[in-house]
């Protein structure tokens, strides 16, 4: 899954959402975008989206990676029109 942040988090806050207990769950960041990988499915998973949000002091709209993978490919096909 892919969250895709309202604004780009301090370095603070960066290594701040690296501290959550996550597992199974694993959260990468970069730039904008944070990336968490649910072994066991998103519906199973006790991370804490307010606590996110606290640590990273900005929002944002997560999606899922099919989600992505398909709003690129659309992306693509517009900018590829005459």
């Amino acid at each position: 899954m892919v969250d895709f942040l309202a604004s780009d988090p301090c370095p603070e806050a960066r290594n701040n959402i690296l501290t959550i207990k996550t597992d199974p769950e694993e959260l990468h960041i970069e730039g904008r975008e944070l990336y968490i990988y649910f072994p066991n499915g998103a519906g199973r998973s006790k991370l804490s989206w307010p606590a996110i949000e606290r640590e990273l002091k900005t929002t944002g709209t997560a999606r899922n990676w099919n989600t992505v993978t398909m709003m690129l490919e659309i992306a693509e096909k517009l900018e590829s029109s005459p």
